[in-house]
């Protein structure tokens, strides 16, 4: 991950890849870099503390990870991949300290960075366009669990299988409001038993009581109004009441509240 360009500022040189072994590693060649090419690299890489590509930087503090040099951050701070990426976060309606947003980046890979990066360039405002799809790309991330939860509740709420929202309510060990909100939305819906139990557990884990006056579901292919008012064991009347619907057509993912519905 030595940067070349940086070494030779506006020169011209050739480059060769080729891959080998399992798993495969890749290799770079330069061909045609004459002796005074070889003495700028050379005083590049002795003047430079770390005369790296992003990507390397990026590399060099995941193996870090817990002793990385202040030196070493400021370093990466100043690549366009962190400056687009942090362009993007401070137009969310969150104060970010430069450290913090790192700390998350670097749960995550450099296949997210560069994907985020693409991703902000081609929008107009400079902004990640999905932001539950970027945050959930941190699979055992607390940081990034908080921050879906308070940024896109909807992207786990609706996106993540049971199995996948098992691990993500492991994630949400600490109270906030947001986090409280999201699991008393879980320990009402539809989900299965063990789910709902989940995040009931969690919160009465926080001596809190989950609420459970009205509850919101998700229809589903291949839902009527008769088999949600069977499933909650509330009358279609009242549902019809709750929603303000004018028919019992449902479409797949319509949102109904269903009122007065109790989970032991």
């Amino acid at each position: 991950h030595f940067d070349l360009q940086r070494a030779l500022p506006g020169m011209e040189f050739q480059k060769r890849a080729f891959s080998y072994s399992k798993p495969e590693k890749n290799i770079e060649l330069f061909p045609g870099l004459d002796e005074e090419r070889f003495q700028v690299i050379h005083y590049f890489a002795r003047a430079e503390m770390w005369p790296l590509t992003s990507e390397g930087l990026y590399e060099e503090m995941k193996h870090r990870r817990e002793n990385i040099p202040s030196s070493l951050m400021e370093a990466f701070f100043l690549s366009k991949e962190f400056f687009a990426i942090e362009r993007a976060f401070s137009r969310l309606p969150f104060v970010f300290k430069r450290e913090t947003l790192l700390s998350l980046l670097l749960e995550g890979s450099w296949k997210l960075v560069e994907r985020t990066v693409a991703e902000t360039v081609s929008h107009p405002t400079g902004e990640i366009q999905n932001i539950g799809q970027f945050l959930s790309g941190f699979e055992n991330s607390k940081l990034a669990g908080y921050l879906l939860v308070a940024l896109d509740p909807d992207h786990p709420y609706l996106r993540f299988s049971d199995e996948k929202l098992e691990s993500f309510i492991g994630l949400l060990d600490q109270q906030t409001a947001e986090v409280e909100l999201f699991l008393n939305r879980i320990a009402t819906s539809a989900r299965s038993d063990h789910i709902r139990e989940l995040a009931k557990a969690r919160i009465q884990s926080w001596g809190k009581v989950v609420r459970v006056s009205s509850q919101e579901y998700v229809v589903q292919k291949g839902d009527s109004l008769w088999g949600v008012s069977r499933h909650f064991d509330v009358s279609m009347e009242k549902i019809r009441e709750a929603n303000q619907l004018q028919s019992d057509v449902l479409t797949p993912g319509q949102r109904l509240q269903i009122p007065h519905a109790q989970h032991n």
